[in-house]
């Protein structure tokens, strides 16, 4: 953020690089991210110190996608945002963004399964060793 804030304020790049002792590519890193992560959410955030300019350049991949744009913009607004250290909060929201991301587990359906038209159905058949066999029938 403080690269933009340097740009906005009319710096040019040779400059930004001189005083943040960084390179063109980690330069252009930087701005992407400010330019990704909106101001509001990076404001709550705050400085995050020790988190580390590759985890802020995944944070920015990730807030890309609107479900996750949206999710962070409702955990910043949450009581408990609020009282944790800026760090804390930059590692609150990575933990809820990767919870959000998993995909959720199927639960084992040991019932009967049929075509959408009941024109074929199964049922795990009992009394075998094999986890993966099934009884099925047609209809008469």
């Amino acid at each position: 953020m403080v690269a933009q804030r340097l740009s906005d304020l009319g710096y040019d790049k040779p400059t930004i690089q001189a005083a943040l002792a960084v390179d063109a590519p980690m330069l252009t890193r930087m701005l992407s991210v400010s330019g990704r992560v909106p101001e509001a959410i990076a404001t709550r955030i705050g400085p995050s110190k020790s988190i580390g300019r590759d985890r802020w350049i995944d944070f920015a991949q990730k807030i890309e996608k609107p479900s996750t744009k949206a999710l962070v913009g409702k955990l910043v607004d949450k009581e408990k945002f609020g009282t944790l250290e800026s760090d804390a909060r930059f590692e609150f929201l990575m933990a809820e963004i990767s919870k959000a991301d998993r995909p959720q587990k199927q639960p084992w359906n040991t019932g009967e399964w049929r075509a959408g038209d009941a024109s074929v159905r199964a049922w795990p058949a009992s009394g075998t060793r094999r986890p993966n066999q099934f009884r099925w029938r047609l209809p008469a």
